[in-house]
């Protein structure tokens, strides 16, 4: 991380429900140690979709999903995460080159039609994702 001053760190204990899957989020968690596991419910289970370890990014759907958590993220170990804002983003994409953000944009629009498809309830915000015009447009 370029700016790890400007991070909020949290740490969680082992067996922590870090967020649940359909709970309002607005911030995501870069993992700087420990190990958190992503689950889903599936048939009245939970299924283990990732695990994370060190430099591991997640919920960041929550950053650009203005609905729910898609998933439960459960720390398995002590896990100590930089916790990243929307703000966090928005900077980091004004200083993005217009091609990362609009193949961003594209990805976010993508993940925006899966889940719609696979019944999950995701409404993904274009603002900020939204490509600036190329340079001399």
């Amino acid at each position: 991380m370029a700016e790890e001053t400007d991070y909020k760190m949290v740490t969680f204990t082992p067996d922590t429900i870090i967020f649940s899957e359909g709970e309002k989020g607005n911030t995501a968690y870069l993992v700087v140690s420990g190990e958190v596991h992503l689950s889903v419910m599936n048939k009245a289970t939970h299924k283990v979709i990732m695990g994370g370890t060190k430099t591991n990014l997640f919920g960041e759907m929550a950053l650009f999903n203005r609905d729910t958590r898609l998933a439960t993220a459960v720390a398995k170990t002590q896990v100590e995460c930089a916790e990243i804002t929307e703000d966090h983003i928005q900077k980091q994409l004004k200083k993005t080159p217009f091609l990362v953000r609009a193949l961003f944009h594209a990805l976010m629009e993508t993940v925006q039609k899966i889940a719609a498809e696979r019944g999950g309830a995701v409404a993904v915000s274009s603002q900020g994702a939204e490509p600036a015009p190329p340079p001399g447009a």
